[in-house]
This record gives C-alpha cells, structure tokens and sequence, in this order.
C-alpha cells in the first residue's frame, strides 16, 4: 500500500505544478538531498505537501483518480 501511495504522491507533485517537478527532479539528479529539493522547488515542506496531497485524496470522491493519467 505504501508503495501505492508513493506513486500517487509523485504523479500528483507532478500535476500540480510541472515545472517545478521538472526542477526538483534535477535537483535530485544533480545530488541535491530530497528536502532541500523538494523545498526548494516547491516553496514547501514534504509534510505541507503531504497535507496538501491528502486533503485532495480524502475530500474529494473517488473521480478525483482521473485528473492522473497512470499510463
């Protein structure tokens, strides 16, 4: 399950703001360690992304799953 989530997470890090998943991604290529990235990319912490990803999985009904094309 956890790996489940992980995945969601990431593909709605990504829908959210392209450009800046393309960012952090880099970050992380170029050796940066994953909170800086993160932080930096974002202008928030893991645990506010983390908020913001679970009110949107938890407030919304089961069709919010189709804004993220999983192929």
């Amino acid at each position: 399950m956890f790996y489940a989530q992980s995945g969601i997470f990431v593909k709605y890090l990504q829908v959210q703001n392209p450009l800046k998943f393309k960012r952090f991604i880099l970050k992380i290529l170029r050796g940066e360690r994953f909170a800086q990235a993160i932080a930096s990319s974002y202008q928030k912490t893991l645990d506010q992304l983390w908020a913001g990803f679970k009110d949107e999985i938890t407030n919304k009904d089961v069709r919010w799953l189709k804004r993220y094309d999983f192929k």
